[in-house]
Order: structure tokens, then sequence, then C-alpha cells
């Protein structure tokens, strides 16, 4: 297992143990791509199997409160349903750097992101209220510093904190909410990472 470090001005990857301050150089990232109709214009790869199946990443936010693990889940902007941070993979830019920047600009979350993969879970994006599109999504753990209060998304999303085992009745996908069950029983293990310093 390595840590990646994620710098989101300067393109920079290493293996060290590291904690990103993902705030201000995103904050200033976000403004510099602003569109005419104010959303945030993100660069993103679409990747698709012969079966129609387009790939995506999420971050899985976690932190230790009074020695029991809690995750972060945040609404949808479609179905205001409980998600992951999760989005398309980025051109230039690795799995859990993706995840990474997802859960920056739809939680305000900075940390320490792994590269292993804790699963995979289906669902359907909800394109318009007739047409959804099939996304398999590969989940990378990510341990939180802190919550900013100011981030590209807060006006479109709540988020919360939840144990493992209340997440999992929170969530609509049987892969996921099978996940958290297996985070809760201790089946699915978190990667050993340091605490992270407040940023």
């Amino acid at each position: 297992m390595s840590l990646c470090r994620v710098s989101f001005c300067k393109k920079t990857i290493d293996d060290s143990a590291f904690v990103p301050n993902l705030g201000k150089d995103m904050i200033r990232r976000c403004s510099r791509a602003k569109g005419s109709a104010g959303q945030t214009m993100k660069s993103r790869h679409f990747v698709t199997d012969s079966n129609g199946t387009s790939t995506q990443v999420a971050a899985l936010c976690w932190r230790k409160h009074r020695d029991q693990v809690q995750v972060l889940l945040i609404t949808s902007r479609d179905t205001g349903r409980w998600v992951l941070p999760k989005g398309w993979p980025m051109p230039g830019r690795s799995g859990p750097e993706a995840a990474a920047i997802e859960a920056w600009e739809e939680a305000g979350v900075e940390g320490q992101v792994s590269d292993q993969v804790l699963g995979l879970f289906g669902y359907d994006k909800v394109i318009s209220p007739v047409l959804a599109h099939p996304c398999m999504v590969t989940v990378y753990p990510l341990r939180v510093a802190t919550l900013s209060r100011r981030f590209p998304e807060r006006k479109e999303r709540r988020r919360k904190w939840f144990t493992a085992d209340k997440a999992a009745r929170k969530v609509f996908e049987p892969e996921l909410r099978a996940l958290f069950l297996g985070l809760d029983a201790g089946t699915i293990t978190l990667p050993q990472m340091n605490r992270p310093k407040k940023a």
C-alpha cells in the first residue's frame, strides 16, 4: 500500500505519508474554471467497457470517533439520496487522486488518501427523467483531517457523519451497503494510516 501526495496547482505524486492541503489551492483552481452559469468546469475522462458500463471513482471518507469508525456521506444532487463523493476518472490523475479531488469538491474534505481499493459497487447514474447510465465505482479510503466550510458544491449538498452500520442503512446500492457492513463487522479493514494533522 502507498499513500499518494496530491497537489492541485502543481502536479506531484509521491509515495510518502502526507496530508494534502486541498482547500486554498482547490478554491483558486475552481475560481479559475468557472463557466458562464457559475458551475465548476471539471476535466473528466469517460471510460466505458464493452457492456456500456462506465467507470467512476469514489472516496470513502472516514475518521475515528471515540474508537469507532465513522464514514462521511453526502446527498446526491439529482435524487437527494445519501452517497459517497464520487466522479469520473481524470486525465493525468490516478484513481486515488481523482477520488480525493471529488471528496474536496463535493464534501470539503481534506485528508490522506490511500491507493488500497476497498471495494466496488454499481449504480445507475440518472441522466434525465427517462434515462439512466450504468456505472461501476472503485472505492478508495480517505482518512479525513478537516472539513472545510467553503468548498465548490457546498450549496448543492448536505454532508453528515454516520457509523458504518448506520451508513449501510442509508445507502441504496447493495454492494456499498455490504462494504459498510463489512467495515462494521471487521471483515473489511481500513489501511493503517496515521491520524492526519489538521491543515
